[in-house]
């Protein structure tokens, strides 16, 4: 099994519906991704976030981005130990600029955990 300390996520994204991105959908592009360390197990279990920002690292046109442009979403874990890890995380725009950046701490219920 991967060490959880190395774990990391990554992918494409796009809104489903034909709304263009503005302010709060980008911030669902980023609330759409699992945390990195699900990437480790062979289960899904229950995790609850503990803290979690998130930075608007770009200012978006006053009508959004359209809905059919890709973003690239890069989560990577910093730290996990006895149940709980720290994960950050960068939203790239679709022209190449950071849009957000994230930081979560997350605790894990699974069994391992309990």
């Amino acid at each position: 099994m991967p060490d959880p300390r190395e774990a990391r996520i990554q992918g494409w994204i796009r809104p489903r519906d034909d709304s263009n991105v503005d302010a709060a959908a980008l911030l669902s592009l980023v609330d759409a991704w699992p945390p990195p360390e699900l990437t480790t197990q062979d289960r899904p279990y229950p995790l609850s976030s503990v803290t979690w920002q998130i930075n608007l690292l770009t200012v978006l046109p006053n009508d959004g981005i359209p809905p059919d442009a890709w973003w690239f979403y890069d989560s990577k874990t910093t730290w996990a130990d006895g149940g709980y890890s720290d994960s950050q995380a960068t939203l790239w725009a679709p022209d190449g600029r950071p849009a957000a950046n994230s930081r979560q701490l997350v605790a894990e219920f699974s069994a391992d955990c309990t």
